[in-house]
């Protein structure tokens, strides 16, 4: 079933995530990392959520708290783990979108909703400033 915002996303995320696999040629054995773009419905948060969730370390104060749901791919995959950053562009700006630590649930009442309409993410973003 298609997410109810499938025909409005407005900001494009992209993950940086840890891979299984080891870089090759690096005596370090440092993990490979891969690239999740998303599409996704943002917004600025109001109500229950701009109230109920702290900033997180590291911020900036001139952070927006904003929630989107994920319309491509629907459902975020589980490579992407709350406390994540993303690149992201949203309205022609660029910045940085930090995670908050809670990311729907896969099971229950939270997975079903995730199926429908897409997996919530709540965060900050937090504009680049040009100099």
């Amino acid at each position: 079933m298609p997410s109810p915002f499938c025909c409005k996303p407005n900001a494009t995320l992209t993950f940086e995530v840890v891979t299984d696999a080891i870089a090759p040629g690096n005596a370090n054995f440092s993990l490979e990392t891969k690239l999740i773009k998303v599409q996704a419905f943002m917004k600025s948060a109001s109500g229950r959520a701009a109230i109920q969730f702290q900033r997180l370390v590291g911020v900036d104060d001139a952070a927006i708290m904003v929630e989107a749901f994920c319309v491509s791919p629907q459902v975020l995959p589980a490579t992407v783990v709350g406390e994540s950053i993303a690149g992201c562009t949203f309205g022609g700006l660029k910045g940085k979108l930090y995670l908050h630590p809670f990311i729907n649930p896969p099971f229950g009442r939270g997975h079903q909703l995730e199926l429908r309409m897409g997996t919530r993410l709540i965060g900050w973003l937090q504009v680049a400033r040009s100099l």
